[in-house]
């Protein structure tokens, strides 16, 4: 179901309020991204079992998906409430999703995380990383990368077991966008999952580091730009 043409223009225009800068300002954020079946509600899960780490939980007007709980994975409410949001300013950041449902992060929920003292966790859309980026240049931002493209698509078969072609297709093309936004920006740390327990110590010490762009050689870029290419061929065959 379409997002309404209202609350889509509310917001692609929003804009964050002081107490919602001062807040991220505030904060230790590391944003974890990556395409379905690439590990990265795994990586999270383990990344929360250290008192290190503490999850955001965001506001979506989508409709729950199997095994996610409200409270505990997002927020699920409605498109009213989400424009009450907006318009009230609540929230820190705000996106759309393919134009079918908005997310957003509220202020108390960062303002939590920030009085624990802990590292902010959340999943996040690829293009929504640059609100968190603009409001605090000192954001950790991980996209997770599968083992190998090969072992990618197999995953993505077992997922989309129930889904039809166009959109399994649908989830290519957004991982196409998605690698292609993270690899144009700069400030994407890539992880390569290929052992879970290596995967999270890689992130812990990154998140943990002077930040730092990482080489243009560097194998884990290699690996994203090989994922990137074989994608496109996939799916212009």
């Amino acid at each position: 179901m379409a997002l309404s043409d209202e609350l889509e223009k509310k917001i692609n225009s929003y804009q964050p309020s002081q107490a919602a800068k001062d807040v991220a300002a505030q904060t230790r954020f590391l944003l974890v991204a990556g395409p379905a079946g690439s590990g990265k509600n795994s990586v999270i899960r383990e990344l929360l079992k250290s008192d290190d780490y503490a999850y955001i939980v965001s506001h979506t007007t989508r409709k729950p998906r199997p095994n996610e709980e409200h409270g505990r994975n997002y927020y699920f409410i409605d498109e009213a409430t989400m424009a009450s949001m907006a318009d009230e300013k609540q929230l820190v950041e705000a996106e759309t999703i393919y134009g079918e449902y908005a997310s957003g992060t509220s202020i108390s929920a960062v303002r939590e995380v920030k009085d624990s003292g802990k590292i902010g966790v959340t999943d996040i859309d690829v293009a929504g990383a640059e609100t968190y980026m603009k409001l605090n240049p000192n954001t950790r931002a991980v996209f997770i990368l599968p083992p190998s493209y090969e072992e990618w698509v197999r995953r993505l078969a077992q997922r989309g077991s129930g889904e039809s072609q166009d959109e399994i297709k649908r989830r290519l093309e957004n991982a196409q966008v998605w690698l292609e936004k993270a690899l144009a920006s700069g400030y994407w740390h890539f992880v390569i999952n290929t052992d879970l327990k290596k995967a999270v110590d890689d992130i812990t010490a990154f998140a943990s580091s002077p930040k730092a762009e990482l080489p243009a050689g560097d194998t884990r870029v290699e690996h994203a730009w090989h994922v990137l290419g074989e994608l496109k061929k996939q799916l212009n065959s």
